[in-house]
């Protein structure tokens, strides 16, 4: 089909004079979650007209990530959540240009069936495997409250660099269970000598884009349509079409099919200028609860965090949200427990195998204003194709 778009718009020059593109420089720091762009980039379909865009391989260390964005070598990042909270109680100057995907992460506590552990209360009294991040750590602490250990009596953890330093922690009986990301997990927990003792799912929505204050300045008008076409990237992704997500997955992956599928269902690349602030608010008042007064400052208003042109919003609770469908379901069946940490709840889902995952999230209600609907999801997105 011949487009009706001038050559110059096409591929960014003018018939007369050659006008320079602008380099964007893209770096992640969000594991699997960025699939869709580094798909998008083996098959030649990252490309912007008048854009340069550079993928810049980044290390998974936060703190060097975050050096690199403010020493230049990043214009945008993809960040976790959690982690765009922790720099910000430290000052950091990085602004939220957007939301890459407002689903919520799952993680799973996994246990060889030799250990000893048989509940989640056994683990008060073990040693837990778990990745390096400021996740991991809230999560653990979260899981310590439902375990009714105090803040200050966390359970025992070990820091693993990989997945199979914590599995092997647990087989030479340096650790009891593993925590670790289902989207990571997603293969390794499959033989019989290991079984998923509870599944927890992290209370806010999981992946921002940020930049620095220069590069915004710089080049924000470029970010921002960035944003836009990596919706329809990751889009495409999500679709599944000719099963080439599922057969990325797995090759680069190491992911079964049923488990590409179901982890193609429950994740949202939303690609938005829009940030639900609880992004931000949430973690910062988990971090607040789990380090102390003098460690960190918790801004009061945390959307001076989101760069100009933002659009903030607050989205409907999702204590709400899962207290409605509970109610609705008239069952025991799935019923969530609570764990309360000074006014905040975690949720947990019951054990179950992945084809059986729902998308039931965990959450989170701090002051009134939280309990307050704001925005829903304005669409629905069909189940993904099973190719």
């Amino acid at each position: 089909m011949q487009s009706f778009l001038p050559k110059c718009f096409l591929d960014g020059c003018s018939d007369s004079q050659p006008r320079k593109r602008t380099k964007l420089r893209v770096g992640s720091c969000v594991g699997i979650l960025d699939t869709p762009l580094e798909q998008a980039l083996t098959q030649k379909k990252l490309i912007m007209p008048g854009v340069a865009i550079e993928w810049i391989t980044c290390p998974f260390d936060i703190g060097a990530f975050v050096s690199m964005i403010n020493g230049g070598l990043v214009d945008l990042a993809l960040m976790f959540s959690e982690d765009v909270a922790g720099h910000f109680v430290m000052g950091s100057s990085l602004k939220v240009c957007g939301t890459f995907v407002d689903s919520h992460r799952h993680w799973g506590v996994y246990t060889s069936k030799d250990s000893g552990v048989s509940t989640m209360s056994d683990l008060s009294k073990s040693v837990l495997a778990i990745p390096t991040g400021l996740g991991a750590e809230l999560m653990t602490a979260m899981i310590s409250q439902k375990c009714g250990c105090a803040l200050t009596a966390s359970i025992k953890t070990e820091v693993a660099d990989s997945l199979a330093s914590a599995v092997r922690a647990v087989e030479e009986r340096e650790a009891s269970a593993v925590l670790w990301e289902k989207s990571g997990s997603l293969e390794f927990f499959t033989s019989d000598k290991w079984r998923l003792l509870g599944e927890f799912v992290m209370p806010w929505p999981s992946v921002l884009f940020v930049a620095t204050r220069d590069s915004l300045q710089a080049k924000g008008v470029t970010m921002r349509n960035f944003v836009d076409f990596t919706h329809g990237i990751c889009e495409e992704f999500r679709l599944n079409k000719d099963n080439q997500s599922v057969r990325y997955l797995r090759t680069l992956e190491g992911v079964g099919k049923d488990d590409a599928l179901s982890w193609l269902n429950r994740t949202s690349w939303v690609c938005s200028h829009t940030v639900d602030i609880t992004a931000i608010s949430t973690p910062l008042e988990y971090i607040q609860c789990f380090e102390t007064p003098c460690q960190i400052r918790v801004p009061r208003d945390p959307s001076r965090i989101c760069a100009e042109g933002v659009s903030i919003t607050r989205a409907l609770s999702d204590t709400a949200r899962v207290n409605s469908a509970l109610d609705q379901s008239g069952s025991d069946k799935g019923k969530s427990s609570k764990c309360h940490v000074q006014g905040m709840s975690v949720f947990e889902t019951p054990p179950m195998s992945i084809a059986e995952e729902r998308t039931m999230t965990g959450s989170i209600g701090t002051d009134p204003g939280f309990e307050e609907l704001c925005s829903e999801p304005s669409s629905v997105k069909g189940p993904v194709p099973a190719g």
